[in-house]
């Protein structure tokens, strides 16, 4: 597992960092209302992902593990023929829906006519990614981790290689053709993904299981995972792209200006939030690595290693979580202008910091509650999450603007992770550790945040440039947080020996 987590977190990191590269040079090409409109129409774009995809790469991990856990290898291949044949329906069919409706659309329900184009770009990309989707889960379920985290790096290659070039030729012609040509980009990274993906899946299927072996149909396990996974995340994916909508029907009402609206939407979701979610790349790459662990648990009825292996994952995710929000919070200002260039991110970092520990524990709690079963329960709490945020919006953002959109977020995110953690306690049977999870981890950030922030101002902000002054800052504070949770015991011996057994294990089975 801390093999898998180590380079899934390589790959995550490295590509949040491409996305905070890229977020840059939006900001610096298109402006903030470039990236009020490219967020825009990603929200469709993400709509129209998960129609595609359809929660097919989930059920392929979770069977693929069980089955490899139970040598069935023949099953193994109708998995995937199944999972590939239902995922070129889906996502053909969203590419052309795509493709003919590209103008009612943008106009209808973007309600900004410069989103065609973009549209009819970024229409091929959804076969491309549904594919390779199903690729990603074998090998997540085969413990083939270097392949799928390595194709991110080949897709991000290539994709930010096609945005540079066609954003200098399609950024004069205006907003609507310099969208587009991102989109191309997007479009030709899948493609790309797909590619390498397929020359690794052949020769390791062929290798590991057998071509003669018999095997069960498998439609309607896969229909019964990814069915309620995919209701969950095509409803979340449109209640969040009408809540888009609203949002900068409101913020105009407010502040009486789309050009105002869709800057201010810009810095938030294009500046802001990825910025907060860039820490997550780690998380995201546990719970993608523990999800065979958990699921050949599952498979066995193995109550206690699930209940053992989430602990451990959700107390790492607490510890980290509350780092987070003391960098957040001690350096918002620093993190904006130097991320950024922007000085309207310094006080959404300051405001949004807490809830991170929300989002984060959400990621995590999610994702196992999806492999141990309980797609149902993530399906209405993200349903009751999409409708309270609309209900939200509409009511405050036209009268209080963007403080009311911030403190929107604020309890959306606290109302899901709270769902979350509740039903895993029940399913998991974990035991939630407030004092060595939240407790002293909050005190030892207290005591971080206010020494570093103290020391950088007066010794170092002002005498060395920026950069380097905030790299040396939150270096710093990460080594004061682990000395002061390793001072007051947040870390027991039971901690390190069981991360020493899971490596001892992967390295003698390797």
């Amino acid at each position: 597992m801390l093999y898998g987590a180590a380079v899934l977190t390589l790959s995550s990191i490295m590509t949040r960092l491409v996305g905070v590269v890229f977020s840059i040079l939006l900001s610096n090409t298109l402006g903030a209302e470039g990236i009020g409109l490219f967020q825009l129409i990603f929200s469709f774009y993400a709509l129209t992902i998960n129609l595609s995809r359809a929660g097919i790469s989930t059920a392929v991990s979770r069977l693929v593990a069980e089955c490899a856990a139970l040598s069935q290898s023949g099953r193994v291949r109708k998995i995937m023929r199944g999972a590939v044949g239902i995922s070129l329906l889906l996502s053909l069919t969203a590419a052309a829906a795509a493709i003919i409706f590209s103008d009612k659309i943008a106009l209808s329900f973007l309600k900004d006519r410069r989103a065609v184009k973009s549209i009819l770009a970024f229409a091929p990309s959804l076969v491309f990614i549904s594919v390779s989707s199903c690729y990603k889960g074998y090998f997540f379920a085969v413990n083939e981790i270097v392949k799928p985290a390595s194709s991110e790096f080949v897709e991000q290659a290539i994709r930010m290689g096609f945005i540079f070039l066609l954003l200098k030729i399609s950024v004069k012609d205006g907003l609507s053709c310099a969208c587009a040509g991102i989109f191309w980009g997007y479009t030709a990274g899948e493609l790309a993904s797909l590619l390498y993906l397929y020359a690794f899946y052949r020769p390791d299927l062929r290798r590991k299981f057998d071509a003669k072996a018999a095997g069960k149909g498998c439609l309607k396990d896969i229909a019964q995972i990814a069915a309620p996974l995919s209701i969950s995340s095509n409803s979340t994916s449109f209640l969040r792209m009408e809540e888009d909508i609203l949002i900068l029907a409101g913020l105009k009402q407010y502040r009486g200006s789309y050009e105002s609206a869709i800057s201010t939407y810009g810095v938030l979701c294009g500046m802001v939030m990825p910025t907060l979610m860039l820490p997550s790349a780690l998380l995201t790459s546990v719970s993608i690595a523990i999800l065979p662990k958990i699921s050949r648990a599952n498979a066995r009825g193995d109550k206690k290693a699930i209940s053992d292996t989430v602990s451990k994952v959700l107390q790492f995710t607490c510890i980290m979580s509350v780092l987070v929000v003391g960098i957040f919070a001690a350096f918002p200002d620093e993190i904006g202008l130097v991320i950024y260039n922007n000085a309207e991110m310094g006080p959404m970092l300051r405001i949004l910091a807490p809830i991170c520990v929300c989002i984060y524990l959400e990621i995590t709690a999610a994702g196992v509650l999806n492999v141990t079963g309980e797609q149902m329960s993530t399906l209405w709490y993200n349903l009751a999450d999409s409708l309270l945020r609309l209900l939200l919006v509409y009511l405050f953002v036209p009268r209080y603007g963007f403080t009311a959109f911030l403190i929107t977020m604020i309890i959306s995110n606290i109302f899901t992770s709270t769902l979350c953690i509740r039903r895993l306690y029940k399913v998991a049977k974990i035991r939630f550790d407030f004092v060595n999870w939240l407790l002293k981890p909050l005190i030892a950030v207290g005591a971080t945040v206010l020494n570093m922030s103290f020391f950088c101002r007066q010794l170092l902000f002002g005498r060395v440039a920026v950069v380097p002054g905030l790299l040396i800052a939150l270096i710093f504070s990460a080594m004061v947080y682990i000395f002061m949770n390793y001072l007051i015991g947040t870390f027991s011996k039971s901690d390190a020996d069981y991360f020493r057994g899971l490596y001892r294990r992967k390295s003698g089975n390797g």
